[in-house]
């Protein structure tokens, strides 16, 4: 298989990404110049506005991922740029209105003039180029940048229809030439045959066989996480005697890293029960208006070190079911009230999990806290599952970001063990920001075909 050429794709998807990162900050100097020209002259404000925009640019883009046509869908792509763009607005006019408080512009501060209006249209042109650039983007990657052609490995029946499933989803990326059965005689034959390989649920000698083999015809090459791989991941060299080795210390969090932590959602968690109290409470009505029924649902969840704790959320479901709760939301689960259904696709049934951070039973960031009786099977089914215990249950983090609620627990596993080899205060901000996220993809509030919990 010739290898591509993609040097067209990387230089006209270059000039996109430039041309739309210049044109954000033009929008909003232009519209905002119109009752502050000093914005547009050279001088001490244009200069500290000007350099602010474009570092906070940089600095937002590189936690949503920046302008990435192809590689994420039309609507994922503008929705976290556009994100990116509204804070980077807001940030860099605060700081303009502030710097515009002196003797010749005003003897106050002004947040929400004239100059609010101007924001909010320089705003609107600014999602005009985005989804414009998006859209365009999108079409110009894949017409230079066709489909893979896969060869999918797997170990057995039931993993061939899981990741065909999956791949079914992103047919843009992988046409699947082939999908076979580790033990199948022409395996490497495929290999050689195809672009990319795509290893799932291998037994650990297929893995290396069939990596190795890939690689030495510089395939492209995707497979599934495990535990080796993300310990592995981040190790470091070492070197025993003349033999190269890697090297792993398993410490968790350390003293340091669970105080600044702990700080973080005392703060944070007390500010959002106060900016978002008239919010809950319309919620709270709403849902006790539904149907008469409690507004709080409680129910106990494990957290760090095995910690059963009492999980609160706005209720969702109707009440006088509690056997049938101890199962997971199934898709069109006739146990969500009508106004459970608009707090689930907006994730508002999560807010009273405010007052867990505030106890100090979760954290804001970390892994999602499960019902007692999932956290039994999955250990059965997965030891090690138990190791996400080591940091407290969060609000937020990487499988409630990236995953559904019917992701599998292997997979959720993976995600958070990366997160917890990873953890940093910048780790947590990030996934705090991309939170946001969550609200534009419909599908991270699917269920399961089996009942899913509140």
């Amino acid at each position: 298989m010739q290898k591509r050429d993609i040097s067209r794709e990387g230089f006209l998807l270059g000039l996109f990404r430039i041309a739309l990162y210049a044109l954000i900050p033009t929008a909003f100097f232009l519209i905002l110049s119109l009752t502050n020209p000093q914005i547009l002259r050279i001088n001490r404000t244009s200069g500290i506005t000007l350099s602010s925009f474009i570092l906070l640019e940089y600095l937002f883009n590189r936690i949503y991922g920046g302008f990435q046509p192809g590689l994420v869908r039309v609507r994922s792509n503008a929705a976290s740029m556009s994100i990116s763009t509204a804070f980077v607005d807001i940030i860099t006019y605060v700081q303009l209105q502030i710097m515009n408080v002196n003797i010749a512009n005003h003897e106050r501060l002004i947040l929400f003039g004239t100059d609010a209006l101007l924001l909010l249209l320089a705003f609107i042109a600014q999602l005009a180029c985005i989804v414009l650039f998006s859209a365009l983007g999108d079409k110009i990657y894949l017409s230079v940048h066709p489909p893979l052609q896969t060869c999918v490995i797997v170990g057995d029946e039931a993993d061939r229809d899981i990741i065909c499933r999956k791949l079914s989803v992103h047919a843009r990326h992988f046409r699947i030439e082939s999908c076979l059965l580790h033990t199948d005689a022409d395996v490497r034959s495929h290999i050689k045959r195809a672009e990319a390989v795509l290893l799932y649920h291998l037994p650990p000698d297929a893995y290396q066989e069939f990596i190795s083999y890939a690689y030495k015809y510089e395939k492209m090459i995707f497979f599934d996480l495990n535990i080796a791989n993300i310990v592995s991941s981040h190790s470091k060299p070492y070197m025993l005697d003349d033999m190269l080795m890697c090297s792993h210390t398993t410490i968790g969090l350390t003293l340091s890293q669970r105080f600044v932590k702990r700080t973080m959602d005392i703060v944070l968690s007390s500010i959002g029960l106060v900016l978002l109290s008239p919010l809950m409470l319309g919620c709270a009505i709403a849902v006790k208006v539904c149907d008469g029924g409690s507004v709080l649902f409680k129910q106990k969840r494990i957290t760090r070190g095995g910690y059963v704790f009492h999980v609160l959320k706005f209720r969702t479901m109707k009440e006088h079911s509690d056997a049938e709760r101890q199962h997971s939301a199934q898709v069109d689960d006739e146990r969500v009230t009508r106004v459970g259904r608009f707090l689930r696709r907006w994730r508002l049934d999560e807010l009273p999990q405010l007052f867990n951070i505030l106890k100090g039973d979760m954290s804001l960031v970390g892994p999602r806290p499960e019902m007692l009786e999932n956290v039994e099977s999955y250990v059965n089914e997965l030891p090690e599952f138990v190791y996400r215990d080591r940091v407290k249950a969060g609000l937020t983090g990487y499988a409630q970001i990236a995953g559904k609620y019917n992701t599998s627990p292997r997979d959720k596993l993976m995600m958070d063990i990366t997160y917890i080899e990873n953890y940093s205060v910048w780790l947590d901000v990030k996934l705090l920001l991309k939170t946001v996220l969550v609200f534009f993809t419909p599908d991270s509030t699917q269920g399961f075909q089996k009942k899913e919990d509140q």
